[in-house]
């Protein structure tokens, strides 16, 4: 089944149904959980059940969660036992829900970035790299550069390239930075810094002149900054016809000549 996206700043929108109601959403592997706007739970009637922790790159966070939900992309069904409640319509107009890759998991997937559309229910041929990271569901790959090899989240929910941690970067690559910027991620402010680098290797396909940003936290993933750890997002997931096997807990990279 194939399902149309738009393609907005950098970030991949789908629409789905939520208990029925057709609603856009944000298609985000980079995310663990799934997401419901606060006013959209309230309006479809989905019972708050508590709170959970998240995380994010910047740090842990407490947020309310309902459900079991019903969700749908075009005929198939995502079951949800739970989902987290946000208020997304406050933080990016038009944002209704991130599907989460626990909701995405269980079906077989091609991100097609040239035709803006997302295959369900198949990969590319080709040979499938295994997700690195145990205990982890979100897919994983080993990114390579500069004779260092990091823990990659192929992240769909990100416009940006390749995030690594502004210390190894300043210790590696300095001569590549430039630029700072300061970025929220619910309530939490992190910097970045930009960088191009000349070669990478992801997924055992090889990049040139690769952008991404150096981000520094106090707390979340980047909290460690010596880590070999790093994300990857759609300014670079982009040059790929990109196939995500939850089941199988492979990715496939084929390159878009």
């Amino acid at each position: 089944m194939d399902v149309a996206f738009e393609y907005r700043e950098g970030r991949i929108w789908i629409p789905v149904r939520i208990q029925g109601e057709a609603v856009w959403a944000i298609f985000d592997t980079g995310s663990d959980g799934t997401a419901i706007d606060t006013q959209l739970a309230a309006r479809v009637g989905l019972p708050v059940k508590g709170e959970q922790k998240g995380s994010t790159v910047a740090g842990e966070v407490e947020m309310p969660k309902a459900g079991p939900a019903e969700i749908a992309i075009g005929a198939r069904k995502l079951p949800a036992e739970e989902v987290m409640l946000l208020p997304l319509a406050s933080q990016m107009p038009g944002l209704q829900a991130i599907l989460g890759f626990d909701v995405l998991r269980d079906v077989p997937f091609i991100v097609d970035y040239g035709r803006r559309c997302i295959h369900l229910d198949t990969l590319p041929s080709g040979r499938g790299f295994p997700f690195v990271v145990d205990g982890d569901i979100r897919p994983t790959t080993w990114l390579e550069t500069l004779g260092d090899r990091f823990e990659a989240h192929l992240d769909t929910g990100s416009s940006r390239g390749v995030s690594l941690p502004l210390e190894w970067v300043k210790a590696n690559a300095p001569q590549t930075l430039h630029g700072e910027t300061q970025r929220e991620i619910l309530g939490d402010v992190v910097s970045a810094r930009q960088f191009i680098l000349d070669k990478v290797r992801l997924g055992g396909v090889e990049l040139n002149a690769v952008p991404g940003e150096a981000v520094s936290a106090e707390g979340g993933s980047f909290a460690a900054q010596q880590t070999r750890w790093a994300n990857v997002g759609n300014e670079v997931l982009e040059r790929f016809r990109l196939g995500i096997d939850g089941k199988g807990r492979k990715s496939v990279f084929e390159l878009v000549k």
